[in-house]
């Protein structure tokens, strides 16, 4: 046994290990970043949804109409307009679209745009 301190190859076994390991961590904080604001910009749009939605089911079920994109509303940084088909007298189904930041082949777009249908049914008193 030698006391005397560590080898030569031993010191570099150790170096390759912790290289290995600070690499490992430095491609992972970017992926966690990207997903983080990957996050971010979906809960800003799932808010914008909520809101428009919200608004539709406080309406008079007969006053739930098309909406263009020319009219669009605008929550936080997002466009949103929605087609109304009914479904019967007492059941619409409404496609609502959104046009803002997203993520589109894993680059953050200005213009994405994406859907979501949401089914709207008359209150009774």
């Amino acid at each position: 046994m030698n006391r005397d301190g560590f080898s030569i190859i031993e010191v570099l076994v150790g170096l390759i290990i912790l290289t290995l390991g600070v690499l490992a961590m430095a491609s992972a904080s970017g992926y966690i970043s990207m997903q983080v604001r990957l996050a971010h910009v979906r809960t800003q749009r799932s808010t914008a949804y909520e809101s428009v939605t919200e608004e539709l089911r406080s309406l008079n079920f007969d006053s739930v109409k098309d909406v263009t994109y020319a009219n669009a509303e605008v929550v936080a940084p997002f466009k949103v307009w929605w087609g109304v088909n009914s479904v019967d007298w007492a059941l619409k189904n409404v496609t609502l679209y959104t046009e803002g930041p997203g993520y589109v082949d894993g680059r953050l777009a200005q213009n994405a745009r994406d859907t979501i249908s949401v089914r709207i049914a008359r209150r009774y008193p």
